[in-house]
């Protein structure tokens, strides 16, 4: 009895599933169809809406989060069919139904949003999140073996490796200029691969950020690394890289942390001890 208890709640999975890559409460939407009347002309028309949970509140981050598996649960919507604005849907992509088994909620995706991925269609409908036989909740999607090109028009991003690499772009700007990050959840990722330009309108004071939060961008690895380029596009104007206690800067110049006026600067971050970081000028 009990193995075809267990079959059947994979039969309910055998929908396609797809993962959260980002948060999505804006990307979720429920659908609402008002029928012909005088008032509009006797022309039904579709329209969607952020999905609202039970209070009457429209979701938030915390109901919407990275990682979330969500089931489709077999509901489609075309957006002709639907009446909806087809200014807003010109490729009348067909929205997909899907259920959230973590917050109940249930609404419509584009499945070709960039904040979804597929996910393993035998995940079994009643289980919150990919969990690993170990017990450890870190299946959070397949890996990817291909020979061909891998190709991102955002950001590619390694949870706990070597390479999270962003290109911030800051524009030119006087006083204190603190590196910080496109995740709030790590400070120091907006340095990560980074090439910062910036044209000093005075002289710049360029702050690392705390060394706990380098020591999160690196993994909590000793002897991990990233690099940074600074580049000074001002004529008059130099820019100084300053660290906090726990972090020190060194280089062969006799100023390693002074980035001169029209000079482009490569640092390279490492965490030297479990609680200290040295950023070498090379």
């Amino acid at each position: 009895m009990s193995s075809v208890q267990s079959q059947s709640r994979y039969d309910a999975s055998r929908h396609i599933n797809y993962i959260s890559t980002a948060a999505w409460r804006t990307f979720f939407f429920a659908y609402t169809y008002t029928g012909p009347s005088p008032a509009n002309g006797f022309v039904g028309a579709g329209s969607l809406a952020l999905v609202t949970k039970a209070n009457g509140n429209v979701t938030d981050i915390n109901d919407c989060p990275v990682g979330r598996i969500l089931r489709t649960n077999g509901k489609k919507l075309y957006p002709d069919a639907a009446g909806l604005d087809l200014t807003a849907y010109p490729d009348r992509t067909p929205l997909v139904g899907v259920f959230d088994y973590h917050s109940g909620l249930s609404g419509f995706i584009d499945p070709n949003a960039t904040v979804f991925a597929l996910y393993n269609v035998d995940k079994p409908v009643d289980s919150l999140d990919g969990t690993a036989a170990s017990g450890a909740n870190n299946h959070k999607g397949m890996s990817v073996y291909t020979g061909g090109n891998v190709t991102a028009a955002g950001s590619i991003t390694m949870g706990s490796g070597y390479f999270n690499e962003f290109r911030p772009l800051i524009a030119a700007g006087t006083g204190v200029l603190t590196l910080t990050s496109l995740d709030p959840t790590v400070v120091a990722s907006y340095m990560v691969g980074a090439l910062i330009t910036q044209a000093p309108g005075a002289a710049q004071a360029l702050n690392l950020p705390a060394t706990a939060d380098l020591i999160t961008a690196l993994g909590s690895t000793v002897g991990a690394t990233f690099k940074f380029t600074y580049m000074n596009t001002s004529g008059t104007n130099a820019a100084t890289l300053t660290a906090v206690s726990g972090t020190t800067i060194t280089g062969a110049l006799a100023a390693p942390a002074v980035i001169a006026t029209n000079t482009a600067a490569n640092f390279v971050v490492r965490l030297a001890t479990a609680s200290t970081v040295i950023v070498y000028r090379v």
